[in-house]
């Protein structure tokens, strides 16, 4: 893999010169420009793991003035940006990848974590929710909801459907022990509010 990604890096520097960051240029080749870009793309994304975001935040971009319809491309920008603090194109980044990858729960998730982060609650839950839809059961956006709508005490049936969701396909003790007092808070909670409408209270 390590090979791959050196020939990747040599390949992108032979486009871009002897630069230490090269340069995007279109060539107006279709099967070239897709080359690069995936070059380009993939050393964005052994900077992000390596921990250099503002290398892999240059190689995104430069991945994406190439194409700009690289759905995972834009998420990893997102990453990285938000690991920089760069908050508000760290948001537009995600929304770029959510329209691209309609079916993929990972964008919405890093939403929800970038605003869990700041301190949106509602608005980390609606992401969260969103990615959600996209996969019931994709185990980092049920654990971010769970632990957004907790941190408000929020309790409402979506919320509980979670916690079920959480407690069938996380086998963590720690998290399954989360899920479990959660379960429990918010089935008082309802439990609650309807012994008060039945009261007339």
């Amino acid at each position: 893999m390590r090979y791959m990604l050196a020939m990747c890096a040599a390949a992108v520097l032979a486009l871009g010169g002897c630069d230490a960051t090269p340069k995007a240029t279109p060539t107006g080749d279709p099967e070239v420009d897709n080359r690069q870009a995936v070059a380009f793309a993939r050393l964005a994304e052994e900077a992000q793991r390596d921990g250099r975001d503002e290398d892999a935040v240059r190689y995104a971009r430069q991945a994406l003035v190439l194409r700009e319809d690289l759905g995972g491309a834009w998420n990893n920008l997102g990453v990285s940006l938000m690991r920089l603090q760069q908050w508000i194109a760290a948001v537009d980044a995600f929304r770029r990848a959510a329209e691209l990858l309609p079916g993929d729960p990972r964008p919405y998730e890093n939403l929800g974590y970038l605003y869990r982060e700041r301190g949106f609650g509602e608005d980390a839950i609606r992401n969260f929710n969103s990615s959600l839809e996209r996969d019931p059961y994709w185990l980092p956006s049920i654990r971010g909801a769970v632990v957004s709508a907790k941190a408000l005490l929020r309790s409402d049936e979506d919320g509980l459907e979670r916690v079920k969701r959480g407690l069938l396909v996380d086998d963590d003790p720690k998290w399954r022990k989360i899920y479990e007092g959660e379960r429990t808070r918010i089935k008082q909670d309802l439990d609650e509010r309807l012994r008060r409408l039945k009261s007339g209270l």
